[in-house]
């Protein structure tokens, strides 16, 4: 009867030291970080707020 078992995969260690971007690809970058962010705050708020009102049905 033959082992089926896939071989183990060796696990590789990498190091990131330092990485080059441009001025213009760095702005590009935030700002749709900054994009992305404001529907997420948004969720979060949501969130909360619905926490929020479940405590206080709860407590009263």
């Amino acid at each position: 009867m033959e082992d089926k078992r896939p071989a183990p995969i060796a696990v590789q260690r990498i190091v990131v030291t330092d990485f080059d971007i441009g001025f213009g690809n760095l702005v590009v970058l935030l700002i749709k970080f900054a994009f992305a962010v404001i529907p997420a705050a948004i969720v979060v708020t949501l969130v909360w707020m619905g926490i929020a009102s479940v405590v206080k049905l709860i407590d009263g």
